[in-house]
């Protein structure tokens, strides 16, 4: 059983389920909590584990081609092998050498994409019917952001306050690249009582990681204390820029 929930998880993120399938998966995310997050745990692990074994793979296929351009040998026009002078093999080091270093700069930036996991929206409680939420949660748990955020503006009529809403508006326009809007958002939860503030300095990290300010995401990763479920991932970032 287990495992059959895991392939829904993998087709559910690669975006391999039909039409039908993702409304019922995305459903019964909304009517499970322990499902949904059953999904966020995946996510997380997939998001720690799944870039380090590529890189790896990356590495291997490098040393790979390394190997191969270290044995290589040339054919003259006549048929005849001859084995690669000194000039040629000292021109193919430094094509690796820039191959090597080129590898090496941009697997050690940490990148937005690998952190941008969202726990899926799940704002309806188990036999909920509500129309409205149904589709706000919909909406984004399938990443059609746009959506997202016209949905979750007609919730937040009735409940302006509600940070929740706030947070996951402002993670659908910071998908869309709306990253002053975003922002907004994220600074005003942040500086809230809500529980959701240090969620909130996160997504004003990964908002600042998004636009390659280093720095910036640095000052907030910072901020989030030793007591936040969001301490250990900011560390893993800080630990990396």
């Amino acid at each position: 059983m287990n495992e059959e929930i895991y392939l829904s998880f993998d087709r559910y993120l690669a975006h391999e389920m039909s039409a039908d399938e993702r409304a019922a998966f995305e459903s019964a995310l909304a009517s499970d909590t322990a499902l949904a997050e059953k999904l966020r745990i995946y996510q997380e692990i997939q998001a720690t584990v799944g870039p380090r074994y590529q890189r790896e793979e990356q590495e291997i296929a490098f040393r790979k081609n390394l190997e191969r351009i270290g044995h290589e040998q040339l054919v003259e026009k006549t048929g005849r092998t001859v084995k690669m002078t000194w000039h040629l093999w000292a021109a193919a080091a430094s094509i690796a050498l820039i191959c090597a270093f080129y590898f090496y700069t941009s697997s050690s930036t940490p990148e937005y994409s690998t952190y941008a996991q969202y726990e899926p929206l799940a704002l309806a409680e188990r036999g909920s019917e509500d129309a409205s939420i149904l589709k706000a949660q919909q909406a984004f748990n399938s990443q059609r952001y746009e959506e997202a955020v016209a949905a979750i503006d007609t919730l937040l009529i009735h409940d302006r306050q509600n940070d929740a809403l706030r947070l996951y508006k402002g993670i659908s326009l910071l998908e869309l690249d709306r990253v002053e809007e975003a922002n907004s958002l994220f600074t005003e939860v942040s500086r809230s009582s809500s529980i959701y503030k240090h969620k909130a300095l996160w997504m004003l990290a990964l908002s600042a990681l998004k636009q390659k300010d280093y720095k910036t995401c640095q000052d907030f990763l910072k901020k989030i204390p030793a007591d936040s479920p969001e301490y250990k991932q900011a560390q893993d970032l800080l630990d990396k820029l």
